[in-house]
């Protein structure tokens, strides 16, 4: 009953969350879930039930699935079809009966074979879309509305599940009507909303489009065929016409044929053949005697099916042959042939079961690849219209099918190899006709199933084939342990231990650890009576370090043995802390000086940088870029930037030089992601809007990146250029734009120039506007400058201040006061302008205390390099130091010349020049658990509070948590409306080792946990960032489900909400130790 409605469209129902079942498996590992969902009985009809199981070792990690069945409030149901109506609206006339068919079905969709009352209501409705836009609750309050009143109430008696009402509505009358059916005893009810209007409204419509009239429905006997079989096409027709049959694929019309017309119908016959795989269209053309009156159909009527073709010459069928059970470490073989001999070619890749389980992964099927459904790729057109006088509708149709592929963009560097893939390819073979072989090959440490998968090609012909194997030995053994952990933290690790075989009693279990400290003893016995598995804990504690721990865990009985390695991160989720100690070295003095490390071990570093012109705190201004947790366009830009430049300043080692070189490909590769369809990057990666300031940035990195010798990705600067010329030449000044939008038109024209395709028409527009920013002058005089204009960029500029009232931008340009002060000093450089008074003051400003956004820092610094870079020759930088002892000295004409140094010690600089010396010794290092620094929170400013409740609503306290509980954390974030509208904020949530995130989006069920919407949201493996925009005395809650999986004390790091470009504006909640319990 497809085209009838089964659902009550007067019910607001909103999905819920409930735990039904929670046990043991059994021996042979199931369980049987008895559960009964007894929900309110006022759903709009049937539902969908989404079940997620978790299965939890011992040791509390889980594995988790998803499945959906029906889930049936009601034991039947009933369903309304109204008539089609209109073809374009579903308009139905005045004037006229209009069935109106019901039908009252079981559970399984059959009818319910007994007589039964229902009463039908029919309701006119007043809402209108501009008023009530949201069209999931336009009918939640119809019946209340005074607007909507009952027009008529009848009862309809259905026999074997059937009936019908007849809708008869008289001018004047017309508008939106609501009919309902209701079941006199209660129980379902559906309905159906239909627009009823004059009949003049409908021929007028029609008469604006033609089209529908003309439109042709004939039909195929069946809907695939294969090669060689016969295709009958059943048109309807009228006595003496001529029908056109052309058969099109996605690239080329196949084949044409002509035949007479019969009255009533035509039958027309032809043969499938091996060019029309994987399918073709058949286009029927009608056309009718000139002067025939019998029907007053048009003259010329047009259709189009598709046609699926297979021929069984394309199918190949590996077959595979091998054992049903493997041991890993062991040499295994396995067979491949095809069923009816053919010769083919073919690859074997064997994978971990579970791996391909978390994307439901199947099987690559290259002949559905290769032989999918095409779509029509013939354009038609005709001429009748124009030709002949007689009516006929407009032809002109472009038909397509497409789809896209997925980009895997997690760039991310790996850290401790947590999870060791199962993953085997073999391949490519060649196998003769009627030919069989054999392949060797070796799995490694593993126990579990893995599924061994064959594609095969030949000459246009592809198959593939699947088979899952276990992978067991006598003895396994599995390790359970936190996905990281962070220093001072303890845990519980438990080893599971299988034995398979009867002849193992007696079991020694060792723990082996790097870099974590085993509390008790290393080594356990366990005593096996008969076949089964059995439990060893043994306590684990991080030490106060950060780093990668490993873990062996070896299982031995006789000469049986299982080993288990796996590796961790010692992670501390604190943010770095950076002490800098300033001092100036009058020529002929010295300056000595006793540090201690700042934070904890593992995490230090400490750094001596040297400078004759200016104090820069090179280290701390970087390391904050390259640091900084979050990745959005700009951030990703301004962390590789600076980099470009940096030798520019500052020696560098080949090692540095590496890195940098490192940083950069990723900082590029990592945009590429960003790239939307019309060119531009978007903030977020998948965010569909391109962004223009972080185009622009983004941008004007590549672009000097290009020219320091990096390769930019295929296509990726063309489109970003495209993008550019296209906002460039349509930009105009308006109110959403008016403050920055006129910068961000400079900046990109800049861009353009620097592109060296420079918009002389647009350039000159923007010079010519009668309000154009100071701070816009500057950078469209750079733009002037690199285009040969220097001229008009000398004639901009004149006269122009240098400095910039104090300002920040929280969107737009992400702008600042200092940010704008580079920009300038950038232009100057350009420019070959006296640069030393802003100099001094950009660098000054660097080497401050003050805080300062990501953008401001990295154009601050690039500003700067590109100064030194064009006056390095003069410099002279001349001093001795010994650092702990060790001597050394530097003359060099480089800006700052910086040392690594042990993580505490002692320095001595000598300055032996003539000039002043600027010393600044960077100390950097994350705090310990508890000991975080945050700006206190003000509550007039941002106010944020943090609960965690229990999945009914319940609140709970996280301090001591039971193994196995599910539970989410829920922020709420208000704006109190004293600054206005706050953009691009960040919401940092560190969970502890112990807890899983629950990640809703893998397994399709968001829904169970509502938050508000976000711009943005990223999930790692121990945290969740969320992004949004808050408008003045909004509130918004974001919830994040989670599990306390491992057993242990871990630490729950303190919450940050803050403004990115702003970090006065900000809220802290507090850190504190938590437990998980058995």
């Amino acid at each position: 009953y497809e085209a009838y409605d089964f659902d009550n469209p007067t019910v607001v129902f909103e999905s819920q969350i409930k735990t039904i079942f929670e046990g043991t498996l059994n021996e042979n590992g199931v369980a049987k879930v008895n559960t009964n969902l007894n929900e309110n009985n006022t759903a709009p009809g049937m539902l969908k039930a989404n079940f997620t199981t978790k299965v939890f070792e011992a040791g509390g990690g889980f594995s988790i699935d998803n499945f959906s069945i029906p889930y049936h409030v009601y034991s039947d149901y009933y369903g309304i079809k109204t008539p089609e109506g209109d073809r374009l609206s579903g308009m139905l006339v005045t004037g006229k009966d209009h069935k109106i068919d019901i039908v009252n079905v079981d559970r399984n969709g059959a009818l319910l074979q007994q007589e039964k009352t229902v009463s039908v209501e029919l309701y006119k409705l007043q809402w209108r879309w501009w008023w009530q836009q949201d069209e999931q609750y336009a009918y939640a309050d119809f019946a209340q509305n005074s607007y909507n009143q009952m027009v008529k109430k009848d009862n309809v008696v259905l026999r074997g599940g059937k009936g019908n009402w007849t809708l008869r509505m008289d001018e004047p009358e017309w508008g939106r009507y609501l009919i309902l059916v209701r079941d006199a005893n209660g129980g379902h009810v559906t309905g159906k909303s239909v627009y009823i209007d004059w009949p003049g409204w409908a021929q007028r419509e029609q008469a604006s489009n033609p089209t529908e009239a003309s439109m042709l429905s004939f039909t195929a006997n069946k809907t695939k065929y294969n090669v060689g079989e016969d295709v009958v096409l059943t048109i309807p027709s009228g006595k003496g016409g001529r029908a056109l049959i052309s058969i099109e694929n996605g690239s080329r019309v196949l084949k044409t044929f002509w035949t007479d017309t019969k009255a009533g119908q035509t039958q027309f016959t032809f043969k499938a053949e091996a060019g029309m795989a994987p399918n073709v269209f058949a286009i029927v053309t009608l056309l009718q005697p000139h002067a025939q009156t019998v029907n007053d159909l048009p003259i010329r009527m047009y259709g189009a099916i598709p046609l699926l073709v297979e021929d069984p010459q394309t199918v190949l069928k590996p077959v595979i042959q091998m054992a049903e059970k493997l041991k890993p470490e062991t040499e295994s073989t396995v067979t491949v042939s095809e069923a009816a001999g053919k010769a083919m070619t073919y690859t074997i890749a064997i994978v971990d079961e579970g791996l391909l389980d978390l994307t439901r992964f199947k099987t690559p099927d290259a002949h559905a690849v290769f032989y999918a459904r095409e779509g029509l790729g013939v354009k038609t057109w005709d001429l009748f219209d124009y030709v002949l006088g007689a009516w006929g509708g407009n032809l002109e149709r472009i038909l397509s099918i497409g789809g896209d592929g997925s980009i895997n963009r997690n760039l991310n560097p790996a850290k401790a190899n947590r999870f060791v893939p199962v993953v085997k390819y073999l391949g490519p073979f060649a196998l003769g006709k009627g030919g069989k072989a054999t392949h060797k090959f070796k799995l490694p440490q593993y126990i579990g199933a893995v599924r061994v998968m064959v594609v095969a090609g030949q000459d246009g012909a592809y198959g593939k084939a699947e088979k899952s194997v276990q992978v067991k030995k006598p003895l396994m053994l599995l390790a359970t342990l936190p996905r990281v952990i962070g220093p001072g933290e303890s845990f519980t690790l438990p080893a599971t231990v299988f034995a398979t075989e009867n002849n193992l009693k007696n079991v020694t279990v060792q723990l082996q650890a790097q870099n974590l400290q085993v509390l008790g003893s290393k080594t356990q016995q366990l005593l096996f009576k008969q076949t089964g598995e059995q439990l060893a804990y043994f306590e684990v504690k991080a030490p106060e370090m950060t780093g990668i721990a490993k873990v062996r865990v070896i299982a031995q009985s006789g000469a049986e043995r299982a080993v288990y390695d796996v590796e961790m991160d010692i992670r501390n989720p604190n943010p770095y802390v950076t002490n800098v100690v300033a001092a100036s070295i009058a020529p002929g003095q010295k300056w000595n000086y006793s540090y201690n490390p700042v934070g904890m071990k593992g995490s230090n570093s400490a750094t001596l940088e040297v400078s004759n012109i200016f104090p820069i705190s090179l280290k701390k201004r970087l390391g904050y870029l390259v640091q900084y947790p979050h990745g959005c366009v700009e951030q990703v830009t301004s962390g590789a930037f600076p980099q470009l430049f940096l030798k520019m300043v500052t020696p560098l080692s080949e090692q540095q030089q590496a890195e940098i070189g490192r940083n950069v490909k990723a900082g590029i590769n990592k945009l590429r992601g960003y790239q939307n369809s019309d060119g531009g990057l978007s903030y977020w990666p998948g965010e569909g809007a391109s962004d223009e300031w972080g185009s622009n940035y983004a941008s004007h990195f590549l672009l000097e990146a290009e020219k320091e010798g990096y390769t930019l990705p295929v296509g990726m600067m063309d489109g970003l250029v495209r993008y550019l010329r296209g906002k460039a030449a349509n930009w105009a000044p308006n109110s959403t734009n008016f403050y920055g939008g006129d910068l961000s038109q400079a900046y990109r024209l800049y861009v353009l120039a620097l592109a060296k395709r420079a918009d002389m028409a647009a350039m000159n527009r923007l010079r010519g506007f009668e309000y154009l920013s100071a701070t816009a002058k500057w950078r469209l005089a750079a733009a002037y400058q690199l285009a040969g204009q220097s001229d008009a960029a000398r004639s901009l500029i004149n006269g122009l201040p240098r400095e910039v009232k104090p300002y920040t931008q929280l969107g737009g340009t992400y702008g600042s006061d200092t940010r704008d002060e580079a920009m300038i000093l950038e232009t100057l450089t350009l420019l070959g302008q006296n640069t030393s008074s802003l100099m001094m003051s950009v660098a000054a400003k660097l080497g401050s205390d003050q805080w300062y956004s990501t953008q401001t820092t990295a154009y601050s610094l690039l500003a700067v390099a590109k100064v030194c870079g064009k006056n390095g020759a003069s410099n002279k930088l001349k001093y001795t130091y010994s650092l702990n002892g060790k001597a050394g000295q530097v003359n060099t004409t480089s800006y700052v010349n910086s040392n690594n140094l042990t993580d505490r010690g002692t320095v001595m600089v000598h300055n032996t020049s003539d000039r002043t010396l600027f010393t600044r010794l960077v100390l950097q290092g994350q705090p310990a658990a508890g000991q975080n620094d945050f700006i206190a929170a003000n509550p007039d400013v941002l106010d944020m509070n943090i609960s965690y409740k229990l999945l009914n609503g319940k609140v709970l306290d996280p301090v001591l948590l039971k193994q196995g509980t599910d539970f989410y954390a829920e922020v709420t974030v208000k704006n109190p409306g004293k600054m206005g509208y706050y953009e691009q904020m960040a919401l940092t949530q560190i969970f502890p080792s112990g807890w899983e995130i629950i990640n809703t989006r893998v397994n399709d069920n968001e829904s169970i946990l509502a938050s508000s919407p976000y711009t943005y949201r990223d999930i790692r493996d121990d945290r969740v960032f969320t992004y949004f925009n808050l408008r003045e005395n909004e509130t918004v809650v974001y919830k994040v489900l989670l599990n306390a999986s491992y057993i242990g004390r871990y630490y729950l790091s303190a919450a940050q909400c803050e403004a990115m470009y702003n970090n006065t504006i900000t809220a802290t909640e507090g850190g504190k130790w938590v437990q998980v319990v058995k």
